[in-house]
């Protein structure tokens, strides 16, 4: 799974693939046979592909990616403006089925707005349509598109039901405090991230910068 993100990085934070196998060789102190063996696993379950020595993720190696990051599938798109609204109303004999909504709410991208209201930026309506149905709980929650929710600006409510202040707050610390030998507990925390578009997010937000810098081989 590393590999699969590194190469999800490859263009914007190493430049190549190799830049990418050596990142993950590097942060998890693995042999390289281990990741040229997990290479040719990949390839046999065209997970990844090679073309004119290079290495790029195939629509299954990033379905596949997704499965664990599903956000990553918003990350450079532009919005289109809409929240995704989600409410819901379970009855206490239905108490394992309203977590379980939570969680998959959760993993979505969505954040919790009210009690029983859920919010998001993302297009997942049918996504989420399909676990109601699969679930047999639509009679319980309904999920809608709107223009606006409330009457301040969009990024001022997206910092507030994100605490998009806390988050990068965190990135601060780890940027004034950067340590080399917990490369992989900052790609924890990175992966973390709501991954809002940046229509939303704080002109001084820094995913990137410690992204890059987490990225970064030591000298």
């Amino acid at each position: 799974m590393l590999l699969l993100l590194a190469l999800e990085f490859a263009e914007d934070f190493f430049g190549n693939y190799r830049g990418s196998l050596r990142w993950a060789m590097n942060l998890h102190s693995g042999r390289e046979r281990n990741y040229r063996y997990a290479k040719e696993v990949l390839l046999k379950k065209e997970r990844i592909d090679q073309e004119k020595n290079n290495l790029l993720l195939t629509d299954v190696g990033r379905n596949k990616l997704l499965e664990q990051f599903p956000l990553l599938e918003w990350r450079k798109k532009k919005w289109d403006g809409f929240w995704r609204v989600v409410m819901y109303d379970f009855p206490e004999t239905e108490k394992g089925k309203r977590d379980s909504l939570r969680n998959f709410l959760k993993k979505l991208g969505f954040a919790q707005w009210q009690i029983s209201v859920w919010v998001s930026p993302h297009p997942v309506i049918d996504k989420l349509d399909k676990l109601l149905i699969k679930q047999g709980i639509r009679d319980y929650c309904s999920a809608h598109k709107s223009k606006r929710v409330v009457g301040i600006p969009d990024n001022e409510f997206a910092q507030k039901i994100w605490r998009l202040d806390e988050i990068n707050t965190e990135y601060r610390k780890i940027m004034k405090n950067y340590d080399e030998k917990r490369r992989s507990e900052y790609l924890d925390e990175l992966m973390k991230d709501p991954f809002l578009p940046k229509e939303l997010l704080p002109d001084d937000y820094l995913w990137t910068k410690v992204m890059k810098k987490a990225s970064e081989l030591p000298t």
